[in-house]
């Protein structure tokens, strides 16, 4: 059954539970941990950063303890007023139509910011576009196309099954498929108004056909508390060839190349 896209501006300047969600305090130690860490192994204090798609600021604050020259950016008014009450470093902006001169910043990154744009090549291009040469791109997205080993569907043999056709499609197909085409298979309220169905290896293609470098990638970040098996585990599957791919959600880092021109 086909799913239409309907979440507007007017919805992420309205929707009180979203609001609620996406401003909870509390996920800021544990669901965007390797977010966190992604971006601070690879800047250093005096990097210029931008952060797109901030939301009421939870991440950019945290960041900005040790980085202090991010910049939060959110298309929506009224999460860019909630987060300038934790600092003046917000600026209402949209990832598609960044109002930044090429080359502007060391680091540019967004936390579960993709799979809600509609134009998600133009804002790729975008954030390409005021990145330095040989600066470094960071993205945190959900996995929301072959994530088997995630909370965020049924575990039925159907679906694990449709799982598996799907990365075996992703291995010949370089194709962005959204929720009009499939069936959009999440439970949580996150991903409710998610638009493209993310999968790695389409995201892998993606900055590699723009020569970017990966450094880091793993589709194994879950927010849950790790023990010693937990993480044997998992640290296992996010190695093999096939599995790899196969995680709930995918932290990735890329460096642009010196030579790249903006497209």
């Amino acid at each position: 059954m086909e799913k239409e896209f309907r979440y507007t501006k007017d919805f992420y300047e309205n929707d009180e539970s979203y609001l609620r969600l996406i401003n909870d305090p509390s996920k800021k130690d544990y669901f965007f941990k390797d977010y966190y860490t992604a971006v601070l192994r690879n800047s250093k204090p005096d990097f210029m950063i931008l952060e797109c798609g901030c939301g009421t600021g939870i991440t950019t604050s945290f960041l900005h303890q040790q980085r202090p020259k991010i910049m939060g950016t959110d298309f929506s008014e009224r999460f860019i007023d909630i987060a300038k009450k934790n600092g003046p470093y917000f600026k209402v902006a949209d990832v598609s139509h960044l109002p930044y001169k090429d080359a502007s910043f060391d680091l540019v990154s967004s936390a579960d910011l993709i799979e809600h744009v509609p134009e998600i090549e133009k804002a790729i291009t975008e954030m390409d576009r005021v990145l330095k040469a040989g600066g470094i791109f960071v993205i945190q997205a959900p996995n929301l196309y072959t994530n088997l080993f995630s909370y965020n569907y049924k575990k039925n043999p159907k679906n694990v099954l449709a799982k598996i056709t799907r990365l075996l499609k992703e291995y010949s197909e370089h194709k962005l498929r959204t929720i009009k085409e499939y069936e959009l298979d999440v439970r949580f309220e996150a991903d409710r108004d998610a638009y493209s169905l993310i999968s790695p290896l389409w995201l892998l293609r993606e900055l590699k056909k723009r020569n970017y470098k990966i450094l880091e990638f793993t589709s194994f970040s879950f927010p849950l508390k790790s023990n010693k098996a937990y993480n044997a585990t998992f640290w296992t599957l996010g190695k093999l060839p096939f599995t790899k791919y196969l995680g709930g959600r995918i932290v990735l880092v890329a460096q642009k190349d010196h030579g790249t021109k903006h497209n």
